[in-house]
């Protein structure tokens, strides 16, 4: 019998043994060749984002505001590309548009169109428009400082258009392992490779900023619009780790959604409300747009009305048709139908104040006896009298358009009609309420017509005094 005890309690002894040997002793670890194994990713230190800016100014303002939050999100730096004004172009796909950036560096462009050399950056940014653009930095317009101060969030803006390896903020001096692209519009793969797999590992350590030869840098591409399925969530940015994450396009802000949380929920409210929303940073639009304001019965004493005409037409030709054909009848047709609109989209207080025959007042008499286009000033000053005297409701307008109404009379006789309180940019200027130098100041090398192109940031301004803004297009 004690034997028996002997031999179960050595037994016993025995199997705990092995049970220690499995538990402390580590099991042998599996490692990639270093040979097969990329070149260390940035561990430790600041860590950036950036992306490629295309459309008109609300597409990169959005676009802007879309890396802030996910500069938030990731804890990264966001290294800002400038603010194009004039001539834009559309969305592409991520190669396309890193091409595109890269393009648009004025700099060389200015050498190459000096010398009359034939390159691809000149096929993409020709020499006969080079004055019908330039580029601006977002806080000679915003107060990006106060994204910092509130919010944490680190905004650095880019001199020069180097990115990826060759970050211009960086000295152009990153290992192409340190770069991660991301691109939910473009790539099929969780929005950060190739749509072919084969294609996946030569494009990732390669140097990209030699995506083309000068001979197919400007090949077509397979896709023509965004791909619509593709999303990346916070969790899978936070988890890259490389020391920049490039991103293409961001006007798609629902392709990244962000972790639901307070300071995002702040941040998101606040860049909707008093943040980043008024580009009241440049003295001379600020200035200006507050002239009109005053000049439209002051804040809120207004709505902002801008209408898209070439795009209103084209999407209302029939199959096979060209904007040649498009009769007086059909522009008034259209035109009834942007009165609908308008109407649609005001309160119905405000749309029936605006639908009700006029009340006795000098704005009825002026109207009435047709002197309305005769004595615009004082048209306007009836307006404001009857607005604030006998009719608060009655709709205002400072209308922006891509036709101007005064050499277009016939096209915007519906609306004017309806609407007779409507008044422009070219009233401004003729009642000399804005001198059209009020750019002239503004320092650059470029010969480009500032007034023109700062033209939107002063729309935005006086938008965001308004009442209300109607957008048709």
């Amino acid at each position: 019998m004690k034997r028996l005890r002997r031999f179960t309690v050595l037994l016993l002894l025995l199997i705990t043994l092995c049970a220690l040997s499995l538990i402390l002793v580590p099991f042998p670890s599996y490692t990639v060749s270093e040979e097969s194994q990329p070149a260390p990713l940035a561990e430790g230190g600041e860590k950036f984002l950036s992306y490629f800016p295309h459309g008109d100014f609300a597409q990169q303002h959005d676009a802007l505001r879309n890396a802030i939050r996910l500069a938030l999100e990731t804890n990264r730096t966001l290294i800002a590309p400038r603010l194009r004004l004039g001539t834009s172009y559309d969305w592409a796909p991520f190669s396309l548009l890193a091409k595109r950036y890269e393009a648009q560096d004025k700099t060389i462009l200015r050498q190459l169109c000096q010398s009359n050399s034939t390159h691809w950056r000149t096929r993409m940014e020709p020499c006969s428009t080079l004055n019908d653009w330039t580029e601006v930095e977002w806080s000679s317009l915003f107060d990006l400082e106060l994204l910092r101060r509130r919010f944490k969030v680190q905004i650095v803006e880019r001199e020069g258009h180097g990115w990826g390896t060759r970050e211009s903020w960086l000295s152009g001096n990153v290992h192409p392992s340190d770069v991660a692209v991301v691109d939910a519009t473009s790539f099929m793969s969780n929005g950060s490779s190739w749509e072919h797999e084969e294609e996946s590992d030569q494009w990732r350590l390669r140097d990209w900023s030699q995506w083309f030869s000068e001979s197919d840098e400007l090949a077509s591409l397979k896709l023509t619009t965004p791909l619509t399925a593709n999303v990346v969530k916070g969790e899978e940015l936070r988890a890259i780790r490389a020391k920049i994450i490039q991103f293409g396009s961001l006007s798609f802000g629902r392709r990244y959604p962000t972790t639901p949380s307070k300071a995002m929920a702040v941040l998101s409210r606040a860049m909707t409300r008093w943040a980043f929303v008024s580009p009241n940073q440049f003295q001379p639009a600020t200035s200006t747009a507050n002239k009109i304001i005053d000049t439209l019965g002051g804040k809120y004493g207004y709505s902002s009305l801008h209408i898209n005409v070439a795009q209103v037409m084209a999407n209302s030709l029939e199959e096979g048709m060209s904007l040649e054909q498009f009769n007086a009848e059909m522009q008034k047709e259209m035109m009834d139908s942007v009165v609908l609109e308008v109407f649609g989209d005001i309160p119905i207080n405000q749309a029936v104040s605006a639908a009700l025959p006029l009340q006795r007042s000098s704005l009825l008499e002026l109207l009435h006896n047709n002197t309305a286009l005769q004595d615009r000033r004082q048209l306007l000053t009836s307006c404001i009298d009857y607005r604030r005297n006998i009719e608060r409701r009655y709709p205002i307008y400072y209308l922006v358009s891509d036709l101007p109404p005064e050499t277009h009379q016939e096209l915007f006789k519906p609306l004017l009609e309806f609407f007779p309180c409507t008044f422009t940019m070219s009233d401004m200027i003729a009642w000399e309420v804005v001198n059209k130098t009020w750019t002239e100041n503004q320092a650059g090398s470029d010969s480009v017509d500032y007034e023109r192109l700062y033209m939107p940031i002063l729309e935005v301004l006086i938008a965001g005094k308004g009442k209300r803004q109607t957008n048709v297009h």
